[in-house]
Order: structure tokens, then sequence, then C-alpha cells
């Protein structure tokens, strides 16, 4: 078990995702101007829509439900996860109160990454990483050992291993967990959603009113 094992297999284009948090905060940044919403909120919509779902839809569920004022029905995530974004949407102020509404350690310390991807906060542990710490993909997500190791203490245990290894290669904490994610993304045969896609953009001229999902 760990993580030293899947950086080792990092080649030049795993290296490459680094930025990963950067360009993700430069990507939510423009949804930003577009709705003129704060980032904090828009970032913290994106962090509690996020659980179950890969970057794109999280990006496009995120759209959809800013763009429809909480009202679209159709986001992949756990409906608890949608009422917390429903309080975020209704933020006015306060908004150093999203970590505590988000309170899970993976969407908090995904909240805090996004925001500010230069710092060396919390890395995200989430299903994925901890079947990489195993070099196991084809554990079920479900398994007592998945659910084992999301507990607080193993939590805080892997992201001392990834700071740990930050620090070897003298590079920031959430660098090193992105470059760790897209290597386990590419050595089990997965494709990384890339930021540089105009994911959301694309959502921009759909009707709005598709099979009572969200009402406009």
């Amino acid at each position: 078990m760990g993580f030293k094992r899947i950086l080792e297999q990092a080649n030049t284009c795993d290296w490459k995702h680094r930025n990963w948090y950067r360009d993700a905060n430069t990507y939510l940044a423009t949804m930003t101007e577009h709705f003129t919403m704060p980032l904090e909120k828009v970032v913290g919509i994106c962090s509690a829509l996020s659980p179950s779902c890969g970057w794109k839809q999280n990006v496009q569920d995120t759209y959809r439900f800013i763009r429809s004022n909480g009202k679209y029905k159709g986001c992949v995530t756990y409906g608890p996860q949608v009422v917390k974004a429903h309080r975020i949407l209704r933020l006015k102020k306060r908004f150093n109160e999203i970590p505590d509404i988000l309170h899970g350690p993976k969407t908090v310390a995904f909240y805090n990454a996004l925001m500010s991807p230069s710092s060396n906060g919390d890395p995200v542990i989430d299903t994925h990483m901890v079947k990489a710490y195993l070099n196991d993909p084809k554990i079920d997500s479900g398994d007592k050992i998945i659910k084992a190791l999301l507990k607080p203490n193993k939590v805080v245990e892997m992201q001392g291993e990834i700071r740990e290894l930050a620090a070897e290669c003298n590079i920031n904490i959430h660098s090193c967990q992105a470059i760790i994610w897209s290597t386990w993304k590419r050595i089990t045969g997965n494709r990384i959603d890339s930021n540089a896609l105009p994911i959301w953009e694309s959502l921009l001229n759909a009707p709005y009113i598709q099979e009572g999902l969200f009402v406009n």
C-alpha cells in the first residue's frame, strides 16, 4: 500500500497535470464572471456537487444548478450534497461558513484546493485516491476496506504521506496529489477531464426546459 509506488510511475504527461487545481480555479473563475457570483460560492457549489461524479459532470451540474437558481433536478451526486449546494447558493455573505456547510473531509479539502491551489492545505482524499493507495482499481467503492480507510484518522495518515512525497519532490501538496491522481487514472485506463475544454460554455445555448428537470 502507499502512494509512492504510484508517483514513481508518473510520466511527463502526468507531471503536466501538477497544475490541475490552478487551472480548475481559473476555469471556475470564468463561470464566476458569467454569473456575476463570488468565486467562493461557485467553488462551494462545485465542491458540494462533486461526490460520485467526474470533473466534466461536476462542472456541468454546477453550471446547470446555478443557471436554474437551484431548480435543476439532474445532479448526479447524493441528495444531501444537493441540499448543501442550496445552502451555499442562498448565502449573501459570510462565505467563511462554506467549509462548515460542506463538512465532509473530501469536499472541504476539494474546496480549499480549488480556492487556494498554491497553498499547502490538506490534499484531497476520495475513493479513487484510496484505490490508488491500495493499488487495487477493481475493489468495490463500498468495500469495507475502502470505508475503513476513509475514516478521519486514516485519511490524515494518507494525507501525511502525500505531504512527505511533496516535500521530497519539492512541489506543492496539491500538485503532488494531482500528479498521483493523474498517474492512477492513466495506468488504470481512465481519461483525465481537461480544464482546457469549454465544458460548461457549450451549455450556454442549450434549452433550459428539458424533461421537467428544471425550469428557468
